[in-house]
């Protein structure tokens, strides 16, 4: 049985209290910079910002500020946190009486003490406020002496960035910035993540935005120079609720502990419970896992409109003993979950058929029938190739004489695309949305009504842990698979899986929101896919991080498009175009890693290029210059903002500008585009 989380808080505070009468300034003097091997502090559990996210401490160190926000733009030293997590008790440092590790600081432009010896999962808050919605600047004094370090930056749990990092030594103080922030008016808590360890702070400056970098012909400064029918997609509804909105954090209503009886860090198999748990939920409801560490056993289905919520990755953990395949008896190399988001297809019913081709980038269609339509109305396209290779033409934009194999695709490629009515003249309807490829009477083109049969279902808060085991090879995997999905309007939030071979597979799914999804796999294990995304449209991968060398690490397959990939990172990462006619997919603000596997695909080799038109890649750097992809990779490709190794020889009109991760402006290009069609620029 665990202590309660009452006592647990009284005992830190109470040994706070006594080391700091007894201690003075805390740990002892360290003249050698922070040791990212050290043991780092831990806060003790108290309030939190909302019910999924992770506790704070409820005693600061010194330096620690409990006052009245900071008002923007200024300049913030990292030891005036407010609230804390961090991993033990200790201090490591000489500066501070409290259980953050701070030390005398060597950055003579900075506060006189220093956070260090970060862990990933670590984190600290500030309170923060500005008079008017403005745009600003943050810049940070950092330092470390490793490469591929990162920390995420988060306002009121929205990410805003994630910071790449790379260093030789602790007393090497460099700075980096997150530029063309929108801090909305008002008081606001500010937090620093640690998605790796071993990153020291000293300040964070805040100042009013000022144009910078290098804008490309394709986009401009805030999206003068787009053309929707050019090679730029437009990715601004990527996402729960088409972008608009943040996945809510809703309260619980039911308590997997209190009303169903599960047992937090016991050797019990607490199945059952959660079961009984969900199957009780009904639309709307809320089921919640408390902190501990609980175990399964058994596939957990979330109902429609319902969330599993923890009370934060570090906090919350499922422990999974076993897999799919001693547990369900399924082939789990390409499919199944731990935890199933899964519900019937978004396909409605038909309500006319399209009578006329338009091209890429227009906005109208020409329909049979408006009956039943009204301007307001979200409806689906779908064309389905069963004319030979028509609609594959449009996909490889008539490169298809130069592919060796794409057999399994004719008659095959079925799209989807999704849009609001804004107007209706005759019989030609005005979407709101730019059409991303043909439309077209030869692609059997018809307009369907949209359907949201499984939506509104989150999962959030927790870490699934899988035990420490031996990668048994590519399509020999056993099924220590974490999420299936298949929804709409959803979202996985605050998640960390380890030790898999399947992180989280989406198929059928559309507007979903996947934010701050990590991997761990201990001891080099290596896995089948991280994040995979097939047959799925307008889906955002937000603030992922992949802490391992999978096979795969981010996938596209299957006609998979508009989804946005963005603020992440990994340690070696592969972009895997898995072919089969994945097209117009966004790259945007990514860390590589050491980047010796970027280019690694799979997919089977009668499946065409391994990417159809318009994927772009948009400001992502490396531990060292980018190879560029194999020339026959895919048709009209998009490099900006990328430090790439040599010059390619492509016949397939990919399109490159020679901008540095470092310069282009706008540095992503998904909240660029978001920004412009909200009205937020």
């Amino acid at each position: 049985m665990r202590i309660s989380t009452a006592i647990t808080q009284f005992l830190i505070v109470i040994a706070t209290l006594i080391l700091a009468a007894c201690s003075g300034s805390g740990g002892g003097a360290n003249s050698g910079g922070s040791n990212p091997g050290a043991s780092s502090s831990s806060s003790s559990s108290s309030s939190s910002s909302n019910s999924s996210s992770s506790s704070t401490s409820s005693s600061s160190s010194s330096g620690g500020s409990s006052g009245a926000a900071v008002s923007l733009p200024s300049t913030i030293a990292a030891m005036d946190f407010v609230a804390a997590y961090d991993t033990d008790n200790a201090n490591s440092g000489d500066c501070g009486n409290g259980p953050v590790d701070m030390q005398t600081s060597t950055d003579t432009q900075g506060a006189a003490c220093t956070v260090g010896w970060t862990k990933a999962g670590e984190w600290l808050a500030y309170d923060v406020s500005v008079a008017v919605t403005q745009k600003m600047d943050i810049v940070f004094r950092v330092a470390t002496n490793q490469n591929s370090r990162a920390l995420k930056v988060q306002l009121n749990n929205k990410t805003l960035g994630v910071l790449n990092v790379s260093g030789t030594a602790f007393d090497e103080w460099q700075t980096v910035s997150l530029k063309d922030i929108e801090i909305p008016a008002g008081t606001h808590q500010l937090k620093l993540v640690w998605m790796t360890g071993a990153i020291n702070v000293n300040t964070l400056s805040f100042t009013a935005h000022s144009a910078y970098g290098q804008t490309t012909n394709l986009w401009g400064s805030n999206g003068a120079e787009h053309d929707p029918s050019g090679v730029l997609s437009d990715w601004s509804y990527a996402g729960y609720h088409w972008g608009e909105e943040e996945p809510p954090v809703k309260s619980p209503t039911i308590n997997v502990v209190t009303d169903h009886g599960a047992i937090a860090d016991d050797d019990s198999d607490d199945s059952a419970a959660f079961i009984a748990a969900l199957t009780a939920a009904n639309n709307g409801d809320v089921v919640y896992v408390p902190e501990g560490r609980f175990i399964l056993t058994q596939v957990l289905s979330i109902p429609n409109g319902v969330v599993l919520q923890g009370a934060g990755s570090e906090l919350t953990t499922l422990y999974i003993p076993t897999n799919l395949n001693e547990a369900t008896g399924i082939d789990p190399s390409f499919t199944g979950g731990f935890i199933e988001m899964k519900g019937s297809s978004s396909d409605g019913s038909k309500l006319s058929t399209i009578t006329a081709a338009a091209a890429r980038g227009s906005n109208q269609i020409t329909v049979e029938s408006v009956a039943g339509l009204t301007v307001g109305d979200w409806v689906q396209i779908q064309q389905t190739d069963v004319n030979g290779n028509f609609l594959l033409e449009a996909l490889y934009a008539g490169y298809t004489a130069g592919l060796s194999d794409y057999s399994n695709l004719v008659n095959d490629a079925e799209l989807e695309f999704f849009s609001r009515i804004t107007n209706i003249s005759g019989n030609t309807l005005t979407l709101e949305r730019p059409l991303p490829i043909t439309v077209s009477p030869n692609y059997m083109a018809e307009l369907h009504s949209v359907s949201v049969a499984y939506g509104e279902v989150g999962f959030e808060g927790m870490t699934l842990e899988f035990p420490e085991t031996t990668y048994p090879g590519h399509f020999n995997e056993l099924g220590y698979n974490g999420i299936d999905m298949r929804a709409q309007h959803s979202w996985v939030r605050d998640v960390v899986v380890k030790n898999i071979d399947y992180g989280i597979n989406l198929r059928g799914s559309h507007f979903v929101s996947i934010l701050d999804f990590t991997v761990i796999n201990t001891n080099d294990r290596s896995g089948h896919h991280g994040i995979s995304v097939g047959s799925s449209t307008d889906c955002l991968i937000r603030g992922f991080d992949i802490q391992a060398e999978l096979v795969h690490d981010l996938t596209v397959e299957w006609y998979a498009y508009g989804n946005v990939f963005t603020q992440g990172r990994g340690k070696n990462i592969t972009l895997d175009h898995h072919r089969a006619a994945a097209y117009a997919n966004l790259f945007t603000q990514i860390d590589l890693g050491e980047a010796t596997r970027a280019w690694k695909t799979g997919g089977r080799s009668d499946r065409g290029y391994k990417t159809a038109v318009y994927s772009t890649f948009w400001n992502m750097t490396a531990e060292q210059a980018i190879d560029w992809p194999a020339n026959d990779f895919g048709p009209r490709m998009v490099f900006m903002g990328l430090t790439m190794d040599g010059s390619h020889s492509s016949v397939l009109d990919w399109v490159v500008e020679d901008i540095s991760a470092d310069d282009i402006y706008p540095p992503n290009l998904w909240l660029s585009q978001r920004e412009k069609r909200l009205g937020r620029q």
